[in-house]
């Protein structure tokens, strides 16, 4: 379950870290933390590699765009999605 990402997270792990992220803006598996969230999404597109840092941006604009765990900003949103674009050129 969670924890075992949680754990992976902790440690580094970028999947953890983008899992951890999610399950935190969600509020099912465990309490609602936007901030703390945010954190592991950012750190996720700051330390990953290119194939990690593409999915932590992809989901990081899913968040803005749905308004998953923070309000919906669609320039947010589509600021992560050209990041994510960009960045799958490479």
């Amino acid at each position: 379950g969670y924890e075992w990402f949680e754990k992976a997270a902790e440690q580094g792990n970028v999947h953890g870290m983008c899992v951890c992220g999610l399950e935190l803006l969600a509020g099912v598996l465990v309490e609602q933390d936007t901030e703390r969230g945010l954190s592991y999404l950012y750190y996720a597109v700051q330390n990953g590699n290119a194939e990690e840092k593409s999915v932590a941006l992809g989901e990081l604009g899913f968040v803005y765009e749905q308004g998953f765990g923070v309000e919906v900003d669609e320039m947010k949103a589509q600021y992560y999605y050209s990041k994510k674009k960009e960045l799958e050129k490479q």
